[in-house]
C-alpha cells in the first residue's frame, strides 16, 4: 500500500520548486514525500513554449468536475473504492470495466480533455482543494478499505495529487498504472 513510514527530509525543507517528469505513480509518490507544509511549488512542463517550464502570463483555471457513484445506502458494503483522474485523456470507461462488480468509483475530470489542461499554479491549487474533498468524502465512506486510484494527469497533477494525500486522514492509496501493451492497469504501490 501507499501508507509507509517514510523519512520526512524532503518536507522539512525550507522551500522547494519541483519540475517532474516520469512514470505518474512515481511522480505522486514524490508528492507525497513532499507534502503540503512549507512554500513548495510545483511546476508544468508545457510542450509548444519557447520556455516549457515557465508559466505562461495568459494561463486560467479551467473547472475541474467529480463524478460520484450513485447513490449509496448507509449500509452498502463496496468491494473496491476506486478514484480515476482523467485530465489528460478519458479513463473512466476503462477504469470501470476493469473493477470488480460492487465496486465504487470516482472520476475527477475537466469538460475537455488535454495534455496541455495546466496552465498556471493557481489550477493545482483549484485540482488540491478538489482531490481533498474527494479523498475525504471517500475516507469517510470506509476508512477499512483502500482507495485504488488510476491516473491520466499532467505530470504537475501527479505531484499535486501525492502533495494531498493525508497521511493520518486518508485512507490507504493504491496505485495503478496503465500498461498499453495489455491495455490493463496494474497496481504499482
Amino acid at each position: 500500500t501507499f501508507r509507509e513510514t517514510t523519512k520526512d527530509w524532503l518536507g522539512n525543507l525550507p522551500k522547494i520548486a519541483v519540475f517532474g517528469l516520469g512514470p505518474q505513480p512515481l511522480l505522486v509518490y514524490l508528492g507525497y514525500l513532499i507534502g503540503e507544509a512549507g512554500d513548495k511549488q510545483v511546476f508544468q512542463r508545457h510542450r509548444d513554449k519557447a520556455l516549457p517550464w515557465k508559466w505562461p502570463e495568459d494561463g486560467n483555471i479551467k473547472p475541474l468536475l467529480v463524478s460520484k457513484p450513485v447513490a449509496i445506502s448507509d449500509n452498502y458494503e463496496a468491494s473496491v473504492l476506486a478514484l480515476s483522474l482523467s485530465v489528460s485523456f478519458n479513463i473512466k470507461d476503462r477504469v470501470s470495466q476493469q473493477l470488480p462488480k460492487g465496486s465504487l468509483h470516482w472520476d475527477i475530470h475537466p469538460d475537455k480533455y488535454s495534455t496541455e489542461f495546466v496552465e498556471c499554479p493557481e489550477q493545482l491549487h483549484s485540482f488540491r482543494v478538489i482531490v481533498h474533498e474527494t479523498l475525504n468524502e471517500i475516507s469517510n465512506l470506509s476508512s477499512n478499505l483502500p482507495i485504488h486510484v488510476y491516473m491520466a494527469v499532467p505530470v504537475s497533477m501527479a505531484i499535486t495529487f501525492g502533495m494531498s494525500v493525508m497521511r493520518k486522514a486518508t485512507s490507504d492509496i493504491i496505485l495503478h498504472d496503465y500498461i498499453k501493451s495489455k491495455n490493463t492497469d496494474v497496481e504499482t504501490c
